[in-house]
């Protein structure tokens, strides 16, 4: 009894405190004041806090094979797809038409929309070859004064797939200097091109490229690829094979070595893992 006397009293203090001295204007609610505080105007009156400004769209034409990353932000393209139209080319695409820009991964079509009328794409050109190169012009004759508008044509010529040759590769469409050094480079690494589909082993050289230039792409009946010695190289040089994994590579020395000296190179058949479609590929880059 006595206890709730005394809660009783204390109560009556609280509040006698609390209406004879109320709290002091500066305890406000935080969430008022963050709100009037976020809303409030600068000292000029220009603008309200927090509020970006709007940006300024670039609205002359753009070529996409030619523009840089800030001049392809500059239209209104998000940096991430500007960063993938940039690696794209890297890697030797082209943007022949205003729609291969939806050929980029995730590229809006709304957006697309917008930009379709500012994209410029030069007029079409074959690549200059080595050879079978044309000239015609058009226009009259310069003792006119006149401007002559030269149109340069190139006859594309076939090629061997195991050719050298940097400017025959990029005579083909779709090829540009990154793709022809890499299909040389990897040729070189692999000891040679001995059939057509090895080309899509080549990174970053797109199917359609390939399916687009076949019927200039050939090989030599008589050429022998570079072939490495079982008995004669070691686990380590085998396995620098792109066909030959470091797992392969031990087992092939193995057997050689167990069955020294090989008749032929027919008995890797009898390697447990060796089905026909890896010996096939590994035979024609493998000697005794």
């Amino acid at each position: 009894m006595v206890l709730l006397v005394l809660i009783i009293l204390m109560l009556g203090v609280v509040c006698t405190v609390r209406y004879w001295y109320p709290a002091p204007i500066y305890e406000v609610k935080m969430e008022q004041f963050f709100l009037e505080s976020t809303n409030e105007p600068f000292k000029d009156g220009s603008a309200q806090r927090f509020e970006p400004p709007d940006k300024v769209i670039n609205d002359s034409p753009f070529d996409p094979n030619e523009a840089s990353e800030s001049e392809l932000e500059s239209h209104g393209i998000p940096g991430f797809l500007s960063g993938r139209i940039i690696k794209y080319r890297n890697a030797g695409g082209i943007f022949r038409q205003k729609t291969d820009l939806l050929k980029i991964y995730d590229f809006p079509e709304a957006l697309y929309a917008q930009l379709e009328h500012k994209i410029e794409l030069p007029q079409k050109k074959a690549p200059i070859a080595s050879t079978g190169q044309v000239t015609e012009y058009s226009g009259k004759n310069e003792d006119d004064n006149q401007r002559l508008d030269y149109v340069s044509k190139t006859a594309i010529l076939p090629i061997d797939i195991n050719s050298n040759d940097t400017l025959a590769w990029q005579a083909l469409k779709g090829i540009g200097p990154v793709l022809s050094a890499r299909i040389i480079k990897y040729k070189a690494v692999l000891g040679g091109f001995t059939d057509l589909e090895q080309l899509q082993e080549v990174f970053g050289l797109p199917e359609e490229v390939l399916e687009e230039n076949s019927m200039y792409l050939m090989t030599d009946p008589e050429f022998e690829p570079r072939r490495i010695s079982i008995s004669e190289s070691d686990t380590k040089q085998l396995a620098a094979h792109p066909y030959i994994s470091y797992s392969l590579a031990k087992i092939l020395k193995a057997y050689e070595q167990q069955h020294a000296p090989l008749d032929s190179l027919g008995q890797l058949r009898n390697i447990e893992i060796m089905d026909d479609e890896k010996y096939s590929k590994i035979a024609p880059y493998l000697c005794l």
